[in-house]
C-alpha cells in the first residue's frame, strides 16, 4: 500500500465504496478540516486513516469527500483522489486496479479505451495496463490523470486500491503525529 504515501493528502474508498483520506504531510489544518467534514481518525498499517461513520450515505460521503478536498487545497495541491465516483463495482464504466503487479483497467467503451491510451495505459486481450517499467509513483500519477479525464466526461469509475472496509479499523485516540514527507513529483488537482 506505499502507492498512499507519494502525497500530502490521499483521497481513496476502501472495498465497500467508503471514502478515506491520509495525510502524509505536516499540515497543521487537516485535522481539523477533515473532522469538521464529519472523518473521524483511526489507526491503520502504521498510518492515521480518516473515515466517515458507518452508515453514511453514498450521497452525504460525496459531499464530505468534496468539502474536505476543497478546503484541503487551500493547504497543498499535492492531492491524489482516486475515490471511485461509481455507486458499486456493477455499474462502473471503467475498472481501475491497482492491487496486482501491474495496474491495470477495464472498460466496454471505445471512448474510454482512446482516454486510457492518452494517459500510457496499452491494451491487451484482458483491458489495458501500463508498461512493466512504470515506476509507482508515475502508475499512480497515470491512475490520477486518467481518472480525472474520465471523470469530466461522465464516466462512472470504480477504482480497486485494496483497502479493506472499515469496520474493524481501531479508532485513533490523539490528533495524529505531524510527518513531513518529501516533495512529490506529481501535483494533481481535481474538482468533484
Amino acid at each position: 500500500m506505499a502507492y498512499i504515501d507519494h502525497h500530502d493528502v490521499f483521497f481513496g474508498s476502501a472495498e465497500d465504496g467508503s471514502p478515506f483520506v491520509v495525510v502524509n504531510a505536516d499540515l497543521p489544518a487537516a485535522h481539523r478540516i477533515l473532522t469538521q467534514s464529519g472523518f473521524t481518525a483511526h489507526e491503520q498499517h502504521g498510518h492515521i486513516w480518516y473515515r466517515l461513520p458507518p452508515g453514511t450515505s453514498h450521497q452525504d460521503a460525496d459531499q464530505a469527500t468534496a468539502l474536505a478536498f476543497m478546503q484541503l487545497l487551500a493547504t497543498t495541491t499535492n492531492i491524489a483522489d482516486l475515490t471511485s465516483t461509481a455507486d458499486e463495482e456493477a455499474v462502473a464504466d471503467v475498472h481501475f486496479d491497482l492491487t496486482g503487479p501491474h495496474v491495470t483497467a477495464t472498460t466496454h467503451w471505445a471512448a474510454i479505451r482512446h482516454v486510457l491510451a492518452l494517459h500510457g495505459f496499452r491494451p491487451t486481450p484482458a483491458g489495458h495496463v501500463l508498461p512493466p517499467e512504470t515506476t509507482e509513483a508515475e502508475a499512480i500519477a497515470a491512475v490520477v490523470r486518467a481518472e480525472a479525464h474520465l471523470y469530466t466526461t461522465g464516466a462512472r469509475i470504480h477504482i480497486n486500491l485494496g483497502i479493506p472496509a472499515p469496520e474493524n479499523t481501531p479508532r485513533a485516540h490523539s490528533r495524529p503525529p505531524r510527518t513531513i514527507s518529501s516533495p512529490a513529483q506529481v501535483q494533481v488537482q481535481r474538482h468533484r
